[in-house]
């Protein structure tokens, strides 16, 4: 599982998008060398507290 990536959240700013792609060579490594399972959790603006929000992002 890869937490809090900025490629997953797709950010508009030049300079988020400048550090989200410096994730993509990792995230390959991660999906293609050390998983057989792969889940990615975009960066979030608010942290999903409570039952009802991370039931929200679990459903996606």
């Amino acid at each position: 599982m890869i937490n809090n990536s900025l490629a997953a959240a797709r950010p508009a700013s030049p300079f988020l998008v400048t550090r989200a792609n410096r994730e993509l060579p990792l995230i390959a490594d991660a999906r293609g060398q050390h998983a057989h399972r792969f889940a990615m959790i975009p960066l979030q603006a608010q942290e999903p507290v409570g039952i009802d929000l991370l039931g929200r992002m679990a459903a996606h």
